[in-house]
């Protein structure tokens, strides 16, 4: 697995150059052609492939796993971006309305309904009417280093778990966020800029072989153009299991805001989360409470 070498040998510029050739090529042939909808493939017993599922990627997986109600239903598909994004958000407030410890306090609280209340409110800045109706390209949704092996060169031989590959919407498509071994919510200050410079050599090689396929470069003009103006960083909050706030507070609020936004802003947006918004606050607080007692009794409990 390109896991079990990636701290050893991430600086070599060779292994990282067929690297990034390997992958390059995996989403170009994944991307190829164009879906006239956004979701997953069947394979059907008389070996004939149909886009009937829904868009099953891993982070729907883990949320579902972890006690999100499902909020896309088995063989629903989608023809526009729009809808798909609203049941994005969906799954993210299931999860947050389900988790028991999903808050630490009451400003907390509020500050995660508040950002996420804007997110919906500036989602229509990133996902782009002209794209409406697509492209929708199939992508790998779960790209971390171990679904890739490679030989000693790191030049990938396989890849693993592709039944979490998705017919997508472009403008989620982007270089791996683990390109200098951060977590997603890591890549800020000096570590963006570290992470940019890696990024960009990972673009010139996409474009290189783009261009060998004989490509009109477009995906790799719209990837550059998700970095530039943000929509990669509003579609990873969308994808992230559980870095949203993190990553809008990094990325998206400066964007339209200088300064952090104040608990007393938080509280005011928080209300348009949903209707009896004080309810929901003191009802996770109260969750938490319950929670933090439940979690020190059970090791208490086990302790002895």
């Amino acid at each position: 697995m390109l896991s079990n070498t990636w701290n050893e040998y991430r600086h070599d510029s060779v292994r990282r150059k067929n690297l990034f050739r390997g992958l390059s090529n995996i989403v170009l042939s994944l991307s190829r052609k164009s879906w006239p909808r956004i979701g997953s493939l069947t394979f059907y017993d008389n070996g004939t492939i149909g886009l009937t599922n829904r868009p099953l990627s891993c982070t729907l997986v883990i949320l579902e796993n972890n006690g999100a109600k499902r909020v896309i239903e088995r063989n629903q598909t989608f023809g526009t971006v729009e809808p798909y994004i609203s049941d994005l958000f969906a799954y993210h407030d299931s999860r947050f309305l389900q988790q028991p410890n999903a808050v630490n306090d009451e400003s907390d609280c509020c500050a995660q309904m508040a950002t996420t209340s804007i997110m919906r409110a500036i989602a229509h800045h990133f996902f782009r009417p002209k794209l409406r109706y697509g492209p929708f390209r199939l992508s790998l949704t779960d790209d971390h280093q171990s679904q890739f092996l490679v030989d000693e060169d790191w030049n990938i031989t396989k890849v693993v778990d592709l039944e979490w590959v998705c017919s997508l919407p472009v403008q989620m498509f982007g270089p791996p966020y683990w390109l200098t071994g951060r977590g997603i919510d890591q890549l800020h200050d000096e570590h963006l800029h570290q992470y940019n410079e890696v990024r960009q050599e990972y673009m010139q090689i996409f474009e290189e072989e783009e261009r060998k396929l004989g490509s009109d470069a477009s995906l790799s003009q719209i990837m550059e153009s998700n970095w530039n103006d943000g929509t990669c960083w509003f579609a990873h909050c969308l994808t992230s299991v559980n870095a949203m706030f993190n990553l809008f507070e990094q990325h998206l609020r400066p964007i339209y805001s200088p300064s952090i936004l104040t608990t007393k802003v938080d509280k005011a947006v928080s209300s348009f989360f949903v209707r009896g918004s004080g309810e929901l606050v003191q009802r996770k607080v109260t969750e938490k409470k319950r929670y933090d007692i439940e979690l020190k009794e059970l090791f208490h409990e086990e302790s002895n």
